[in-house]
């Protein structure tokens, strides 16, 4: 239920608690071994492991497994895509093309045990996001989950948006851009919580000036 998202005062944990019990959903909808979001930064060039579910018991190995250097084989998607939202491998058939169009994915595909794809790019305006994904999933509702998975991903698109957008801002907030510390409004907020309870006292506190200004 995309409605139940924490508000944007929520915890970051509660927000990521959010979207895994989402894509837990999802993943049990379309009746398949393996749902992902995957936010990707192509400056950095790094991909992230946003929220996973692997049905138990499942073949399929978690994301971790490949997570490092897994941007070279993402960086090949847009061109699998071919201008296209959305990709659907249901059989041998279609993998065997896929070996042919893209081995090195479909390399990474057979590593993970993965005999079946839904592939959907996460994309909020002019942003591109990442991808969320199914494997191994029911292909006789294959039309029913990509109909499903459409609107899905345009919900969560702007969701994960308003996410990154509001981290942005908190670091905007509370770190210091040309010395990347953090600076008064950080102490504040740190000051209300340890007054609230929230966190424990600190055992010594230390003021430091930097530019002989009190």
């Amino acid at each position: 239920d995309l409605h139940s998202f924490p508000t944007r005062r929520s915890s970051d944990l509660e927000i990521r608690q959010a979207f895994q019990e989402v894509i837990g959903d999802i993943r049990e909808i379309c009746d398949s071994d393996h749902c992902c979001i995957m936010l990707v930064d192509n400056e950095k060039k790094i991909c992230t492991n946003f929220a996973e579910s692997i049905r138990p018991g499942s073949s399929v190995l978690p994301l971790s497994n490949f997570i490092d250097g897994f941007y070279e084989i993402v960086k090949t998607w847009p061109d699998t895509l071919d201008g296209s939202t959305c990709l659907i491998l249901k059989d041998e058939h279609d993998m065997e093309k896929l070996r042919e169009q893209n081995p090195l994915w479909a390399a990474s595909l057979e590593q993970t045990n993965a005999h079946s794809v839904v592939l959907f790019a996460l994309r909020h305006g002019k942003q591109h996001l990442g991808y969320m994904w199914v494997l191994n999933f029911n292909v006789a509702e294959a039309i029913k989950i990509k109909e499903t998975l459409e609107v899905t991903t345009f919900f969560l698109a702007s969701e994960v948006a308003s996410y990154q957008l509001m981290n942005k801002l908190e670091i905007m907030s509370t770190i210091d851009s040309l010395t990347n510390v953090k600076n008064r409004n950080e102490m504040n907020n740190r000051v209300d919580l340890i007054v609230e309870g929230s966190e424990p006292v600190p055992k010594a506190v230390l003021f430091v000036d930097l530019n002989g200004h009190l």
